[in-house]
């Protein structure tokens, strides 16, 4: 990410080589890609948050925080919609069972997909398509 104007969201991002239909790609060059998309994916989760100048991805107080924000912004989201009597067991077991301690806090693309990375032959070029990142 280059830029981002606050008032109306626009982001302006460095163009970076790589193609997205993994799915036409030989299947040895398939099983190649998603190995590398793993150690990027591990690499990312190895990120310290705290040290990361991400002030809408700031760390925190405690896991539960953690937890518990990322559940309300998930929930605000399915709110409208009509009722949902499984959604809303889910949303009530996730609030008692949020955790109170983990071992580390990491930051996590949200969306890791098949359709959220770019490559170029055998190798990722860029991980894509943030807007779940948490």
């Amino acid at each position: 990410m280059i830029a981002v104007e606050p008032e109306t969201h626009a982001v302006l991002f460095e163009r970076v080589a790589g193609r997205t239909d993994l799915h036409a790609t030989p299947p040895e060059e398939q099983d190649a890609v998603y190995r590398h998309y793993l150690e990027v994916l591990a690499a990312l989760h190895r990120l310290d948050p705290a040290r990361l100048t991400l002030p809408e991805l700031a760390p925190l107080a405690d896991a539960q925080a953690c937890a518990m924000a990322e559940f309300d912004a998930l929930a605000g989201g399915i709110a409208g919609l009509a009722p949902q009597p499984l959604a809303r067991f889910g949303a009530v077991w996730l609030r008692r069972h949020a955790p109170v301690r983990v071992d580390c806090v990491a930051l996590l693309h949200g969306d890791a997909g098949i359709a959220n990375f770019l490559f170029a032959g055998r190798r990722v070029t860029a991980a894509i398509d943030w807007e779940w990142a948490h």
